[in-house]
């Protein structure tokens, strides 16, 4: 039995056509595909990029910076050793979604584990 959620994933995968779309046009589509301000306008040396890197993060909010840092922190501790043991990717993965407030993941939290 088809369920309606899996008709719609089956039909935003599909363009116009009928024919199935690329990953990058996926991911265009959900804002996920990375910014071509620095390939735009970056002449792709290491001076280029030091000259246009403060240009390309101006153009970026800094609460979008601070949330995006804030949750590689919790990946990063995450992934690191807790009481002797690493956790896995599933593992990590509820941790970091279920605990949003602070930059490290509380034991406790992982006791649910």
């Amino acid at each position: 039995m088809v369920h309606l959620d899996d008709v719609k994933v089956e039909h935003c995968m599909v363009n116009e056509e009928g024919q199935q779309k690329g990953c990058r046009t996926i991911l265009q589509e959900r804002g996920l595909w990375p910014s071509r301000y620095l390939r735009q306008y970056c002449n792709y040396s290491y001076n280029g990029l030091v000259a246009m890197l403060p240009e390309a993060l101006a153009s970026v909010s800094k609460a979008t910076i601070r949330r995006h840092a804030r949750k590689c922190f919790r990946y990063m501790d995450a992934y690191s050793m807790k009481n002797g043991q690493y956790l896995s990717m599933k593992q990590v993965e509820f941790a970091v979604r279920k605990y949003r407030r602070h930059r490290s993941v509380p034991n406790s939290i992982l006791s649910e584990l």
